[in-house]
């Protein structure tokens, strides 16, 4: 009987006890899967922000100021490549190298 008695005990223990501490669980397994959500989320947004910088980067540095000869060659240097005449334009002209 007593035997009897005392698994009744546990049962009745154990289904409490999973009553009670499997909604906590749940909640801090909850917690920590939105913090590995979280923290994915934070290392996609971070190489993003550092690929656009990389490429506004990229795109001032291959800017370069270029200017039109009277004979028509576009330059970049003091000087001409085609007649040797220097820079006499004033403003310089915003030409990336990529639409070359």
């Amino acid at each position: 009987m007593i035997v009897a008695l005392s698994y009744v005990i546990a049962i009745i223990l154990t289904i409490a006890l999973a009553i009670l501490l499997y909604p906590i669980s749940a909640f801090f397994w909850v917690l920590g899967l939105l913090g590995r959500i979280s923290d994915k989320l934070f290392v996609f947004t971070n190489r993003a922000i550092k690929s656009l910088w990389k490429d506004i980067r990229n795109d001032n540095q291959n800017t370069v100021n270029q200017w039109v000869c009277s004979c028509g060659a576009t330059n970049s240097g003091e000087f001409c490549s085609k007649c040797g005449k220097t820079n006499t334009v004033t403003e310089a002209l915003e030409v990336s190298e990529d639409a070359e």
